[in-house]
């Protein structure tokens, strides 16, 4: 999924059902592989997995990111003067747990 969106530097990149945080470590490794340095990683991230997303990001050597917390679907967290943010990629997968 990252390779066809081709995130760029300067890109501000969300995953609002982010679970470990796996599509927006691959967009920072896309890019980086591109020999840029990404600095605009924006996530929102669920409750159920806000720890493991914050450990498996810090643990790959990534510290310049914005998790938000609580349920983003029904009530959205990066907002701004009323508005939600707009991001250059949204990137999301789903995964039905029943």
């Amino acid at each position: 999924m990252v390779n066809l969106v081709e995130p760029k530097k300067g890109m501000k990149i969300c995953d609002p059902t982010c679970g470990s945080g796996g599509l927006l470590i691959e967009s920072r490794k896309y890019v980086e592989r591109h020999h840029v340095n990404p600095r605009d990683l924006v996530l929102e991230s669920n409750y159920g997995s806000l720890a493991m997303c914050e450990m498996n990001m810090v643990l790959n050597g990534i510290d310049d990111f914005n998790i938000e917390y609580g349920e983003v679907l029904s009530n959205p967290k990066l907002v701004e003067g009323g508005k939600l943010k707009t991001n250059d990629r949204v990137l999301a997968r789903y995964a039905d747990v029943n």
